[in-house]
């Protein structure tokens, strides 16, 4: 259980940095104070972080931008392997930070969870759990995104340490 929950919330955690990665390129927190040319570096590091080959290295940062997103995709579809093992510690940090919050582990607020509302547990597949992960993951990241969207609430304290969170994908 706790390993699907790991899963699924690192792959969540690792599509949201990675998006905010690609569309930082030309536009973002550093958007309005970089140089074209600090861009296009940036371009080049997330080119190289997924071992694109140079050949194929387009000449803009936007063309960087749009050969790494989805084109009307889904994040979670492109997120680089990597990325999520890179994120699985921090979430492997934040489900402790959870469960203390909590004073109760993962199994037990899962089965809180389930009591509140019965459809959660998606008729016993693991599907509930991941999508429940996923959806906690981005609460934590003040996505806007969460559980109470589709079930009801389960009356969990979600700690937000995951808002500032940020993967460097070889970027100086």
């Amino acid at each position: 259980m706790r390993d699907t929950f790991v899963d699924s919330a690192s792959k969540s955690l690792a599509a949201l940095l990675w998006a905010n990665a690609v569309d930082d390129l030309l536009e973002g927190p550093r958007g309005g104070d970089r140089t074209l040319e600090e861009a296009y570096a940036d371009a080049r590091a997330l080119w190289a972080y997924v071992d694109g080959d140079p050949a194929r290295l387009p000449d803009t940062a936007e063309g960087v931008r749009r050969e790494l997103s989805v084109g009307g995709g889904d994040w979670m579809d492109v997120v680089p392997a990597r990325t999520v093992l890179e994120a699985r510690p921090i979430v492997l940090a934040w489900l402790e930070l959870l469960e203390r919050s909590n004073a109760a582990s993962l199994e037990t607020l899962w089965a809180r969870v389930c009591a509140a509302d019965p459809t959660a547990d998606d008729g016993g597949r693991r599907a509930g759990l991941g999508r429940f992960a996923h959806c906690l993951v981005m609460e934590a990241c003040g996505e806007g995104i969460g559980w109470h969207d589709d079930h009801d609430r389960h009356g969990l304290e979600i700690p937000r340490d995951l808002e500032h969170v940020d993967l460097d994908f070889g970027r100086a």
